[in-house]
């Protein structure tokens, strides 16, 4: 009797209500690197630390009034 390997991947989180906009953090990722110093390779670290300060932030969502 042959055994089956289970191929299935983990199921991804499910998306939060409050995900911060991919451009969003873009933008204040960039703003990180730039007030450093410019440096190479810290990209993913500014990212991440984007990430982790817009979702923590109750104002990162709201759109600026036209």
């Amino acid at each position: 009797m042959a055994t089956t390997r289970n191929t299935q991947r983990p199921a991804a989180p499910p998306s939060t209500v409050n995900a911060v906009p991919h451009e969003k953090v873009a933008e204040r990722a960039y703003d990180i690197w730039q007030a450093s110093g410019r440096p190479n390779g810290c990209d993913w670290d500014n990212w991440f630390q984007a990430e982790r300060e817009l979702s923590t932030s109750p104002f990162a969502l709201r759109t600026p009034p036209h």
